[in-house]
């Protein structure tokens, strides 16, 4: 095999857990059921999907949905297999070999990934920056900006700004309505989160048109499946259903908050997601003890656990897993 580059062979893969826990608090997806009427319009929209042909290259009736629940004209859409193939696309795009990519620390991970796959270097100062790229609100700390701090950033960086709100329907401050006046601006968004869709990779950059049309020519052909489209067009179309979502995770997650303040070994910090950060000594033991007890929950380092909202069987059987452990009956 001829030489390989070592930006391939030193890369450390994201490895998403995999593990038979019966509760799932480690990877902040929903615990909210569609309802009825809303996963009978997914169904019936993959029933009518033609699977024997290339899905849309564009995805036009994906991207109208879009717009329509988003704010912004379609023409501002870029539809993508899941956020994490729109950053991938927006890193290998929009800086040139050796740029400067500017992140926060702690931030999601998957921005210094790619950033190193494509040979960018990874900055903590927007100083000088090609691209600056941020959760808002973030991953893992759950601490949010306003709409208008992100735009006061793009106004006064020299740089393009992405703007990753995966998290948004629990905050409420997108910037999505400024990115058709806004050129050097990019607002990420998911159906992963509050719609329920994760299995399905159902994901949007939201730019001024001029910079959403160089982006759409640059992406795979076919990048989002037939079925994806009709799931995500269905839900879209009957997106109240979303805003219900949301509102029931985020009263999951004060619930969680306030169980979770009843151990003197946890420091929960409040959050605008769908999940609680925990600071605590040992975390890593207590991570352990959960997982054998069959509760997974993510361990973020040393002394940080994040927990994601749940249904109340989750978090009665998180809170019996962790009055065994604090007790010291494990």
């Amino acid at each position: 095999m001829r030489k390989l580059p070592q930006k391939l062979t030193s890369i450390a893969p994201y490895v998403p857990h995999r593990h038979s826990c019966p509760v799932r608090l480690d990877a902040n997806e929903s615990f909210v059921p569609m309802p009825p009427a809303v996963e009978e319009a997914v169904r019936r929209a993959l029933a009518e999907a033609v699977l024997r042909r290339y899905p849309d290259g564009q995805a036009e009736a994906l991207r109208r949905a879009a717009a329509g629940y988003y704010g912004v004209g379609p023409e501002c859409i870029v539809a993508g297999n899941g956020s994490d193939e729109l950053i991938a696309l927006i890193l290998a795009c929009c800086a040139a070999k050796g740029g400067k990519v500017a992140v926060c620390e702690p931030d999601f991970s998957m921005y210094r990934f790619y950033s190193r796959l494509y040979e960018l270097e990874v900055i903590t100062e927007r100083r000088e920056a090609d691209i600056v790229i941020f959760s808002n609100p973030c991953n893992p700390t759950g601490a949010g900006i306003t709409a208008a701090e992100v735009l006061n950033l793009a106004e006064t960086a020299d740089a393009l700004v992405v703007v990753d709100e995966a998290y948004m329907e629990f905050w409420n401050e997108s910037a999505a309505g400024y990115v058709a006046s806004t050129e050097n601006l990019i607002v990420l968004r998911t159906l992963s989160k509050a719609a329920g869709l994760a299995g399905l990779r159902v994901g949007f950059a939201l730019a001024h048109e001029k910079l959403a049309a160089l982006l759409r020519a640059a992406k795979s052909p076919y990048n989002l499946s037939a079925a994806a489209q009709a799931a995500g067009e269905a839900a879209l179309r009957q997106s109240g259903y979303i805003t219900e979502a949301a509102r029931a995770i985020a009263r999951s997650r004060e619930e969680l908050y306030n169980m979770l303040a009843r151990f003197p070994g946890l420091t929960p910090l409040r959050t605008h997601t769908n999940f609680v950060l925990c600071e605590l000594t040992g975390a890593e033991r207590l991570h352990i003890r959960l997982m054998q007890k069959g509760v997974a929950v993510r361990l973020l380092g040393e002394n940080l656990l994040r927990i994601t909202a749940g249904s109340p069987a989750d978090h009665e059987r998180l809170c019996v897993a962790l009055n065994e452990y604090f007790e010291g009956d494990v």
